[in-house]
């Protein structure tokens, strides 16, 4: 796998700088972009680009590339380039390699046969068909283009540690690509580096918001307080209150809120307390 950063929008971030200026009515400064990114402003990220050459991915990874719509993509055509031999891009975890390289090469010689015109005895295939048996271990090479934002939300997404191992590395080397980028100014590197990062490192809390995370931060339901309520009955609440409310009785109340409901539920509906047993 290669990542080559082709092009890009020299001094990035000066320039979404000046378009954020105009809102404002301001001088353009990196500090109007720091602001932008913390109050998620971030639209202004929008004016500059990167474009990267992807080679040697598999294309089981180019699917998940793509599934990030806010970008520009151009692909190696299976309908118009005919492969004869092909290195594997076969996962290091999980297979047994030597048996997976087996399968592929089966199912490239009977690509190969398909499209093969000197066999007379054999119904030929046109590639555009053919390619039908290819497996998503075929390599291929993409070239991909995204805004700072949307570049911003691939590496939060795929950077973490939880995504598939291959785009991970596709994902950290396009940010190290752009770390080596000539025409960006150290200052704008670092405000870079601080925003081309996994999501649980994304927020003003280092925090892991998936499920069974990595161990890298801790979950995000640990920094999330709730206030704890419990439901309480007509006759609880009216010896707290030595009154009962008339028409009420199939009623039950929040502890926290004292506010009625016509069933208990998890949560309060009405300032979101977390209900207790009992």
């Amino acid at each position: 796998m290669k990542v080559t950063l082709v092009g890009y929008t020299p001094n990035p971030l000066y320039v979404c700088a000046e378009a954020a200026a105009v809102c404002y009515n301001s001088e353009p400064d990196l500090k109007i972009i720091k602001g932008c990114i913390r109050s998620g402003h971030q639209s202004v990220l929008e004016h500059c680009s990167f474009t990267f050459r992807v080679e040697g991915i598999s294309r089981s990874c180019s699917h998940q590339i793509v599934r990030h719509r806010i970008a520009s993509y151009s692909q190696q055509s299976q309908r118009y380039v005919k492969y004869d031999d092909l290195d594997w891009v076969i996962p290091d975890y999980g297979i047994d390699g030597d048996f997976a390289r087996h399968a592929c090469d089966i199912m490239l010689n009977a690509y190969k046969d398909m499209t093969d015109e000197s066999d007379p005895g054999f119904q030929k295939s046109t590639i555009d068909a053919a390619r039908c048996v290819l497996p998503n271990a075929t390599p291929t090479t993409i070239y991909i283009t995204m805004n700072l934002r949307a570049l911003m939300h691939f590496c939060n997404e795929r950077m973490c540690n939880r995504a598939s191992k291959e785009i991970h590395e596709v994902a950290c080397a396009m940010k190290e690509q752009v770390m080596w980028a000539e025409n960006i100014s150290v200052e704008e590197k670092t405000i870079l580096s601080e925003v081309l990062v996994p999501k649980c490192e994304a927020g003003p809390i280092k925090a892991c918001p998936e499920i069974g995370g990595c161990g890298r931060h801790k979950p995000l339901k640990e920094f999330v307080w709730r206030a704890k309520g419990r439901w309480i009955g007509i006759n609880e609440w009216a010896q707290m209150h030595d009154s009962k409310p008339s028409g009420m009785g199939t009623y039950f109340w929040c502890s926290a809120c004292e506010e009625p409901h016509e069933s208990k539920t998890k949560f309060c509906p009405n300032c979101g307390a977390e209900m207790m047993e009992g």
